[in-house]
């Protein structure tokens, strides 16, 4: 019988004291037990209907599971925006590098893709808003496609390409008039639609809030409207995706009630419209500037049980909502 042993105390931990026995298992154990760092998870209650100035790495695995109904969100998309010949420098992001090297960028979209199929409720949908680079040779949108189905077990709806109808002045022809290397400006994102376990997404059938002109539109896999073009004027931001994509996305996927998440939240975009069409929303975002922005943004709009009366926030009676 092994005679040497290491109690909890010995460790630094501190529930009643166990013993490990003095072998290579004991030796695995201890190795663990030092390295052990327990999360604490945070409640429902904690999270809902607020704005958190974290990285989502840090706070999306404090999040309890199978809660969220719909992840929307945009991802920065590793285009070195701010960085390139074409960009000033003070137009790139406030806080993030857009400028990884791709493999590592995937990586870090792997563990994001991860964390959401956790915290999605089964029948929960998640939708990626995405361009391709280097005007469509780094065909981003299949490698975010290919990795939630394959790895993550991600079950794909559609693929909606948003038509920005917006080419300006392009001037990115590579090989201009001539057949020897030409350039394909893309005038055009993607909206990576996919389900958790299910495409089933049961709720109240009295909380649809969707017309059926408007559910007939969102259904064609094409939308067309303008990307926003004042948001750097207004809040600071370079890459923020119009109140429109949201609220399609919000409208054709969710009942009012449904709890809806941004990890990429910036100015508080998918978060806005969330509280607007009466959704509860959950917010990540690792800058200070854009978060404070998000803030006021959304302070401005009223709660499921207010009301703006006089251009001041009333609260009301839920049954009166």
């Amino acid at each position: 019988m092994n005679k040497a042993f290491a109690s909890v105390e010995q460790l630094d931990i501190n529930p009643s004291t166990i013993f490990i026995p003095d072998n290579e298992i004991g030796k695995r154990v201890v190795k663990d037990l030092k390295n052990w760092n327990p999360r604490i998870m945070k409640t429902i209650e904690e999270v809902t209907d607020r704005l958190f100035n974290e990285k989502w790495e840090n706070f999306l695995p404090d999040i309890p599971s199978n809660f969220v109904d719909i992840v929307i969100t945009s991802p920065v998309y590793n285009v070195s925006l701010g960085n390139n010949k074409f960009r000033d420098k003070n137009k790139g992001y406030d806080s993030c590098d857009d400028n990884m090297p791709y493999e590592d960028y995937l990586e870090w979209m792997d563990k994001l893709f991860s964390e959401c199929y956790r915290v999605l409720k089964p029948g929960g949908r998640i939708a990626i808003n995405i361009g391709d680079g280097s005007n469509g040779s780094i065909i981003t949108h299949v490698d975010f496609s290919v990795m939630m189905r394959d790895k993550h077990k991600f079950i794909p709806i559609t693929t909606i390409v948003w038509n920005k109808k917006q080419i300006g002045g392009s001037t990115s022809w590579g090989s201009y008039q001539s057949p020897s290397n030409p350039s394909f400006p893309t005038p055009f994102e993607f909206i990576i639609v996919m389900a958790k376990e299910t495409r089933q997404h049961v709720g109240d059938a009295s909380k649809i809030s969707v017309s059926g002109k408007d559910f007939q539109r969102n259904s064609r896999a094409l939308w067309e409207f303008p990307p926003e073009t004042r948001m750097m004027e207004l809040y600071g931001h370079p890459a923020a995706f119009p109140e429109e994509l949201p609220r399609r996305l919000i409208d054709q996927l969710t009942y009012e009630g449904d709890v809806v998440l941004d990890p990429f939240s910036g100015i508080g975009t998918t978060c806005s419209v969330a509280k607007q069409m009466k959704r509860h929303y959950i917010g990540i975002e690792i800058s200070e500037k854009y978060h404070n922005t998000a803030l006021q943004r959304i302070g401005k709009i009223p709660t499921i049980t207010e009301k703006i009366i006089n251009g001041k926030k009333v609260d009301i009676p839920d049954w009166l909502t």
